[in-house]
């Protein structure tokens, strides 16, 4: 076995091509390279005129990865790679008059020469020049006529931020893609890196505080004679001429919760059970103080819990409100307290009022026992 495997690996070494046959190789293909440019890009090609009118255009963006995200400014930047294709027949050839090459890679310094669509992205940053550049930009044209262009850009997106769920909270960011008189395809994708190239590598469309969690693509027909966008052809009434398209890109990124369970969450559910704790407490003065302690760690624990609270929310996250509730909770355990001290001193040789107090005490503590339960639901859960 093992001289049979040496003998087919001598033969495959032996079949190899010489450097000779190599350099003739690729001088035949720069060759037909020469000789193919100049026909495609003759004097009769224009490159300030598109093939026909509209033209199609698939639209493929993959999220390489996410720089950061502002919640203040409510703002996301990241990097992307956008893949676009159409068809211009008019850069056809026959692959036998050429040695059979099917497939150009053009330079940078040639993307000038072609009819390029001009596509514009809307963002925060508004776009001064066009998408398409030497320095990001690279095409591959077939024998079809078909373009494939990868152009890597860098987008800042804005965001609807809605808090009302932190630290659990999904938040969504647009960004918008658009041609004049141009038609996108049917169907725009987006994909994000590791859909490509897996979780081997560091997670790229993941910061210290979200993830890329969902996202979609939709297409919506345009023209100067509509009041808004729509999905479908058949209600853009215009003709083929003044008709285009955009494309709404929505990426929803999901929070880390992160330290919240040991710096926001765990905090808040202690002062809870302290509080009960306070409560259930025979001596009445004992039980105030510990009370009117628990007021102040919650206080304490309020102010750590603002810092740590996203900027400019307009509707209060639930754990902010659970501290508030608690707030006021143990602030009306502290009157309590005070007035059952008092009522029990003022009917001291009233047994009958002595037994009702008791139980109105006893059932108290039964309804604080079953919200602790609740609390450790609400806020650990």
């Amino acid at each position: 076995m093992a001289s049979t495997m040496a003998l087919y690996n001598l033969l495959n070494l032996i079949t190899l091509p010489t450097l000779k046959e190599l350099n003739d190789d690729y001088a035949t293909v720069n060759t037909n390279y020469k000789s193919l440019l100049p026909n495609l890009f003759n004097k009769n090609y224009d490159k300030y005129q598109p093939p026909n009118v509209p033209i199609e255009i698939n639209t493929y963006l993959l999220v390489d990865h996410i720089e950061s995200v502002n919640e203040k400014t409510q703002t996301m930047v990241f990097q992307a790679t956008l893949l676009l294709k159409w068809t211009d027949k008019r850069l056809s050839w026959e692959p036998k008059d050429y040695g059979n090459l099917r497939t150009l890679a053009l330079s940078s310094l040639e993307m000038y020469r072609l009819w390029i669509p001009p596509v514009h992205i809307k963002s925060v940053v508004l776009m001064t020049q066009p998408l398409m550049q030497y320095h990001n930009t690279e095409f591959i044209l077939t024998s079809t006529g078909e373009i494939f262009v990868s152009v890597g850009i860098s987008i800042t997106s804005d965001c609807t931020f809605d808090f009302n769920n932190y630290p659990y909270d999904n938040q969504t960011c647009t960004i918008v893609m658009f041609s004049p008189m141009l038609i996108f395809s049917a169907n725009p994708a987006i994909y994000r890196r590791e859909s490509f190239f897996g979780n081997q590598q560091n997670n790229m469309t993941k910061t210290s505080s979200f993830e890329l969690f969902d996202f979609k693509a939709e297409r919506f027909y345009h023209s100067p004679l509509q009041e808004r966008p729509t999905k479908e052809r058949t209600s853009a009434r215009m003709n083929d001429f003044f008709m285009s398209t955009v494309i709404r890109y929505e990426l929803v990124l999901k929070r880390h919760p992160g330290n919240y369970i040991a710096l926001v969450a765990l905090p808040l559910f202690c002062s809870s059970i302290m509080t009960y704790i306070g409560a259930l407490v025979v001596n009445p003065t004992v039980s105030i103080l510990w009370l009117v302690a628990c007021l102040a760690l919650q206080i304490l624990n309020y102010t750590r819990m603002t810092e740590k609270l996203p900027p400019n929310y307009t509707t209060t996250p639930f754990c902010a409100k659970m501290s508030g509730f608690l707030f006021v909770q143990t602030f009306v355990l502290i009157l309590f307290r005070l007035f059952m001290t008092y009522e029990y001193k003022l009917h001291e040789t009233n047994s009958a009022k002595l037994t009702q107090l008791r139980r109105i005490e006893f059932i108290t503590m039964i309804v604080l026992g079953i919200q602790q339960v609740v609390n450790f639901y609400l806020i650990l859960m």
